[in-house]
């Protein structure tokens, strides 16, 4: 019989290549908060040391790829591990030894609403979080059984979602909190310890800045409701969550979702899938089902939270007084933990319907066949495009620029190109460029619009949105260049505002310009020692945990070949035989 997670393994790769196959080779996939380029250039901002660090330290880590391998490899390595990895885990952490029910867990959690719509956000990042949290599970599981290795296999699953930042932390902490330190059993106050440093050690890179940040970013009144679960099925929002969906971008919602046989047939498939995890509860180790299911409900709960009109109210003002529980405010992301209690579920209730002598293992390709939208590129919505060549010509020119702050312009978060589809993109300058770039980071959401986070952006809004010649308050506030996207709308208007700056160089739909005689601007710089050192310890611990595991398993197999070397030497008495 073949190993289940090898099934489980060679299911999440059929996956991955049947929703990623159109997008894999050369060729960048720009949709939203996806936003890969050839050469990410190393600089402060990568720390988060100037502002809120989102994106730390995932774009780090993806600017030193990025210096072995094209960018485009990156990110197609780093889109295909978010599939394959997460069906592993799945299959791994589903207790039996049947290879359906390997196969049919991995098929839901590398196949779902869930990660299609967060694909379709462009947040890969975030996805991260996704693909390691069964792998904590599993962890944290061997960590309540007191099994070699536990503790740092937990804290190298840990790093993985670590690199997508907090949020991607965040998810596979509401999972492996849970199971790790459910009470009960010796050892209970010690995998709470245990738990926690490990988060917190891999949380550094991105802490660190976080407590260190001058000031505090504006309060944020609306980005519960903007953020808010929202239903994509005709079961409203409580259903759409239910079967794994409840995006709050409509645009990012794939078809299908919307049929009522669709909705009702998802729904069969969870509590399918809750009623074989609940009959089968004695299978898990003491603690490790409760654990598992209160990982679930939290998750379920936290994505509601925001969708429930009352319970609203009170997450938007804890939201506005405390920025770090704006990591809550987009609900359905915290979803993640009940899609994985849902994929061990199904593949438990897929072994049991085998057992009932029924042919059961169609039940493997039933996410498929209820998300179709999902394969060959989210049904075209992915698609590999090249940068043009302007962007290289204008990163070149602005790394001579002398050291100042880039303005972004026109003042939008957004753009859409026309080469790319004109999909939506997070703008791409602050990617290709080295100096320091200012823009708009408002989120808009319907009539929604949330506060500006950047501390220079909220000081240069007013100017870069007002009328008048750009070239005294630019000079003034220390600003050197001006990157104006010329084929985006609101660029025409920008004409006479353009008085007195020098035009460095120009490409098809982008102009550079310097700002002369600008008073020379020190950037907020003094956590970067402080960030680098965070870094430093945050690494050193990842790498010892892997050096450590590593090397024991490779003396465990040494062991192995000698006493089988020992078995096999006719003086020892064995005849030749092996019983390894």
């Amino acid at each position: 019989m073949v190993a289940p997670d090898r099934v489980g393994l060679a299911v999440a790769l059929v996956a991955a290549i049947g929703q990623l196959a159109p997008v894999l080779g050369r060729g960048y996939v720009l949709l939203r908060d996806m936003v890969f380029v050839p050469r990410l250039p190393l600089t402060p901002q990568l720390l988060g040391v100037n502002g809120v660090p989102r994106a730390v330290p995932s774009d780090l880590l993806v600017a030193l790829l990025s210096r072995l391998v094209p960018g485009d490899a990156v990110q197609d390595v780093v889109l295909a591990a978010v599939i394959v990895l997460g069906g592993w885990g799945a299959a791994r952490l589903v207790p039996s030894s049947s290879p359906a029910a390997a196969a049919a867990a991995s098929a839901l959690y590398a196949w779902n609403p869930y990660l299609t719509e967060r694909l379709l956000l462009g947040q890969w990042a975030v996805l991260l979080g996704y693909a390691a949290a069964p792998w904590a599970a599993r962890a944290a599981l061997d960590l309540r059984e007191d099994r070699p290795r536990a503790l740092r296999r937990m804290l190298l699953a840990l790093a993985l979602a670590a690199a997508g930042g907090a949020s991607a932390e965040l998810l596979a902490a509401l999972v492996v909190v849970p199971v790790a330190a459910w009470p009960g059993g010796p050892g209970w106050l010690r995998r709470l310890a245990a738990t926690a440093a490990s988060l917190v050690v891999v949380a550094l890179p991105w802490l660190v800045p976080s407590l260190l940040q001058p000031g505090s970013a504006p309060a944020d009144r609306v980005g519960a409701a903007a953020f808010a679960a929202r239903p994509d099925t005709p079961l409203g929002s409580l259903g759409s969550l239910l079967t794994l969906g409840g995006v709050w971008n409509a645009d990012a919602v794939p078809p299908g979702r919307d049929d009522w046989l669709v909705a009702i047939a998802a729904l069969a498939v969870t509590a399918a899938a809750l009623w074989a995890l609940a009959v089968t509860r004695r299978r898990w180790p003491a603690g490790g089902f409760p654990g598992l299911v209160l990982a679930g409900v939290i998750g379920l709960l936290l994505a509601a939270w925001g969708a429930t009109p009352g319970a609203r109210a009170l997450l938007a003002h804890l939201v506005a007084a405390a920025q770090p529980v704006g990591l809550l405010r987009d609900g359905q992301r915290q979803l993640a933990p009940f899609v994985l209690v849902v994929a061990v579920g199904f593949g438990l209730a897929t072994e049991r319907a085998l057992a009932a002598g029924r042919r059961a293992l169609v039940l493997v390709v039933v996410p498929a066949a209820l998300l179709p939208a999902a394969a060959w590129g989210a049904d075209g919505a992915l698609v590999a495009v090249s940068w043009p060549g302007g962007w290289s010509q204008v990163a070149t020119a602005a790394h001579r620029l002398a050291p100042g702050p880039v303005l972004l312009l026109p003042w939008s978060t957004e753009r859409a190109f026309g080469w790319n589809g004109n999909r939506p993109l997070t703008d791409p300058a602050g990617h290709w460029l080295s100096p320091r770039t200012v823009g708009d980071d408002q989120l808009v959401v319907g009539s929604l619009v949330t506060p500006l986070e950047d501390p220079l952006a909220r000081q240069v809004a007013a100017v870069a949105t007002g009328a008048g010649p750009l070239l005294p308050a630019l000079r003034a506030r220390g600003y050197t260049g001006v990157l104006v996207q010329r084929d985006q709308p609101g660029a025409p208007g920008l004409t006479g505002r353009l008085a007195g700056l020098r035009l460095v160089t120009a490409a098809p739909g982008l102009a550079l310009y310097a700002v002369p005689g600008s008073h020379r601007t020190v950037l907020p710089s003094g956590s970067v020692p402080a960030a680098l050192a965070a870094d430093a310890v945050a690494a050193a611990a990842v790498l010892l945990a892997a050096a450590s595991c590593a090397w024991e398993r490779t003396e465990r197999r040494s062991a192995r070949y000698r006493r089988g070397d020992r078995r096999g030497d006719p003086a020892a008495g064995q005849g030749g035989s092996d019983t390894a």
